[in-house]
Formats: structure tokens, sequence, C-alpha cells
């Protein structure tokens, strides 16, 4: 793992909180001046291959249908067939190639049920001679992280003109300055700036961001698990929410929790972490397993071994400030 001071932690928390900071806001965050602040941004943005982009609320988009979908492979498609594939669509946002219980795992966000359904089906047909596996579930609560959604899906988002031009802009750079979104816009900095203002603070827009395109953590598992949901399950599903907040290092470049959400239906959870090692990967997946072992169904798991379509969003959040804890989806359950 790269080891980098406080300052430079300090500033990789705030450009996540917010990239759009400016160098004195940063530098206020991180305890240095400004000129440091901006000489530590650009070594930060080499050395961890930042991009700064937009975190948006899906559902405010009216993309309600999130699903995520593992596949098992009985022969391995080309992966050129894969990429094109994925870019035919405006559904998937991202893309990885695995290595363990399942081959491929694809997020998708549209419109309906039914985006989904013709999208999942069209895919299928084209991978028949390949798949031996397939199983989606539909997400219905993100506890934390997110994806960057498609170039074509922000082309969809209700906005003209030069306030559509604004947002493509900043999807791709959340953080490019005023004067330049000006020029590429074609409008003068005072429109530009009330046009930002306006896109910054609408409700579909949660935060400018960043993803770290090269991470801290070499080592990205995603996991699938089932469960028998009963008074057992609640007091373990605490044991195990609580386990992933209080186990964020402090004092890392990123976290290692990069997303986990509820989707009942293939599977009841999902969950992307980064580790330093394999052997730190198998010690903490032993460790959850433990957690459920009465009321497991089961448990996948894969290693990320290339992303193929989107990005993984690693950055720099506080765990137990971020983590959704209020989703209400077992607010009926009974507990012990």
């Amino acid at each position: 793992m790269s080891e980098i001071d406080a300052v430079s932690r300090n500033i990789l928390r705030a450009l996540s909180e917010n990239s759009r900071m400016s160098y004195n806001e940063i530098a206020k965050r991180a305890g240095c001046s400004p000129q440091t602040a901006k000489k530590r941004v650009k070594w930060l943005e080499k050395e961890f291959g930042i991009k700064y982009v937009l975190e948006f609320d899906e559902e405010k988009l009216g993309l309600s249908a999130a699903y995520v979908t593992y596949a098992k492979f009985k022969s391995p498609p080309p992966t050129e067939l894969l990429k094109k594939l994925l870019q035919m669509h405006d559904g998937p946002q991202f893309a990885a190639l695995t290595k363990g219980d399942f081959d491929l795992i694809v997020y998708f966000s549209g419109r309906s049920n039914l985006d989904f359904s013709k999208w999942a089906n069209w895919f299928r047909q084209q991978l028949d001679d390949c798949l031996a596996d397939w199983q989606p579930a539909h997400i219905v609560g993100f506890w934390y992280g997110f994806f960057p959604l498609s170039p074509g899906t922000v082309a969809r988002i209700p906005l003209e003109g030069s306030k559509k031009k604004m947002l493509m802009l900043l999807s791709q750079d959340a953080r490019m300055p005023l004067g330049e979104l000006a020029k590429k816009c074609g409008i003068p900095p005072s429109t530009a700036h009330y046009y930002l203002r306006k896109i910054l603070g609408a409700d579909y827009l949660r935060r400018c961001t960043i993803l770290m395109e090269r991470p801290p953590y070499p080592i990205n598992s995603i996991s699938f698990h089932s469960y028998h949901i009963g008074k057992q399950f609640m007091a373990s599903n605490l044991k195990a929410r609580h386990s992933l907040i209080r186990d964020e290092p402090p004092f890392s470049a990123s976290n290692q929790l990069i997303m986990a959400f509820n989707a009942p239906g293939s599977f009841d959870d999902f969950w992307i972490r980064s580790f330093e090692t394999l052997e730190e990967c198998n010690a903490y997946t032993g460790a959850y397993v433990r957690i459920f072992t009465k009321v497991a169904v089961f448990s996948k798991m894969g290693i990320v071994m290339s992303v193929i379509h989107g990005a993984l969003p690693v950055r720099n959040l506080d765990a137990r400030k971020e983590y959704n804890q209020k989703l209400g989806i077992y607010d009926m359950m009974e507990t012990d």
C-alpha cells in the first residue's frame, strides 16, 4: 500500500467529499499552505490516477431499475467482444472480469425493470455459447458507495443547451475550472457561474467527488451473500455492519470498503472491499463467513482481474458518517 502523510490523507478526504474545493479550502482542511495544497493535489493525481466525477442520486433521475448480475462462463468470450457489447447500450454502468465463484459482474441502471429485461435478454443471447450461469438481483438500497454513470446515461438527463453541455463536461471532469467550462460551453463566465450553481444545487446530484484509477490497495474483492432471514440473522447482520465500518483503517489513502448494498433476489447483500494482499482478503472473508455461520445460505466471492466498463469508485470518505444506517430495509423485522 502506498504510504502517505496526514496532509495528503486530509486532501484526499476533502476531494472525496467535494472535488470542487478551492486550493484555499483544501489547505484549511489539510493544515498546509495553498501552494503546498496545489502541489500535493497534482502529485496525488499522478500517484493514484485521480479522476474527478459526479455522484448522482439515481432514483431522483428516474433510474429506478438498478440491477447487479454475476455470470459464470463455460467458455470465456473475447474481452473485446464483451467491451463492445457493454458499450452498445446506456444501461450498463460498470463491468469487471473476475476470478473465483463467478467470471463477470455487471451493474445496470435504467428507468424500468423492462429496460433491464430487454437488455439482459439481448446480452445473454449474444453470449449464448459462453454463459453457464446468469444471476441478477434488483438493488433496493445502497448502504454505501456508488457507481459513476455512463456518458450515455448522463446525456439523458433533461437539460438543454449549454446546461446539458456543462453537465456532460463535469461528468468527465468534475473539477474543471469555471473559465474552462465557460469557454467550452461558449458562454460568458457570469452565465457559466449561474448554470454551475444550478447544476451543483440540483437534487439529483449528491456531490462532486473522485475515484482512484490506481488505488493504494491492489486486491479488490466482490462478494454476494444470501441468508435465512430470521431473528438470528438480525444479530449477525448488525455485527457484520458494525465490523464493516469499524475495520476501516483511519490512516489509509483510501477506504477498504468501496460499496455495500441490499438486493433481495438471487442474493441479499453485495460488497466490494479492497485489500493489500490475498491473505488479508481470505482472512476477512473467513471472519465474515463465521459471523453468518448459522444463517448463511451461500457466499460467493470473486477477485477483480480487470475493469472492462466504467470504473471502481475507490475514494477516501468517513465511512462512519457516510454509511447509510437508515435505509429501513429491516424495519419490520423482529430481533432476539
